[in-house]
């Protein structure tokens, strides 16, 4: 899911067609149904770099920028627990391998799935609901009203990079 710009592509259409690359993309992944779970990580990766496109370009988009911003991070949180049950099933069963499987932590790997199973996304919000939510997203990214050139990643290049320099000196 490698988001590119193209050289022979205005700016602005570049950023567009990435936002609907990543947005069809996470539509794809959450109808994928086996494995689920790997559609499910890959859609919150492209909600992540949903995000980070967003925040790149708010000077362009005024104060619609926070309404997309939180989009964005509501939608990949809204999955994080089924996420991070199907991540402690897998670490699970990686670090006892057959093990896991044995009469000494079957019932906990059963825990686990049973946690697993519980936590679906559709508790909150059904599918079909994510999926038209998503649609509106594109409908919005193409009235986005970025500027020509550069200038719809300056200000956020200008801003982003210090403080990823900042935060990466306090990195441990």
């Amino acid at each position: 899911m490698a988001v590119r710009l193209r050289p022979e592509t205005p700016l602005s259409d570049g950023i567009r067609e990435a936002m609907l690359h990543l947005i069809r993309e996470a539509r794809g992944e959450l109808k994928r149904t086996h494995p689920r779970a790997e559609g499910v990580h890959e859609a919150r990766k492209a909600f992540k770099k949903a995000r980070a496109i967003a925040r790149l370009v708010r000077a362009s988009l005024g104060s619609a920028w926070r309404t997309e911003d939180r989009f964005w991070r509501d939608l990949g949180r809204g999955f994080s627990a089924e996420r991070d049950a199907q991540a402690v099933l897998e670490a699970f069963d990686a670090l006892l391998g057959e093990e896991a499987k044995g009469p000494a932590f079957a019932p906990m790997r059963e825990l686990l799935v049973r946690r697993h199973a519980v936590v679906r996304f559709p508790a909150a919000a059904p599918e079909e609901d994510v999926d038209a939510q998503l649609a509106a997203a594109e409908e919005r990214v193409q009235a986005w009203p970025l500027g020509e050139g550069f200038g719809p990643l300056a200000e956020g290049i200008e801003t982003g990079y210090p403080r990823a320099r900042r935060r990466g000196r306090g990195a441990p």
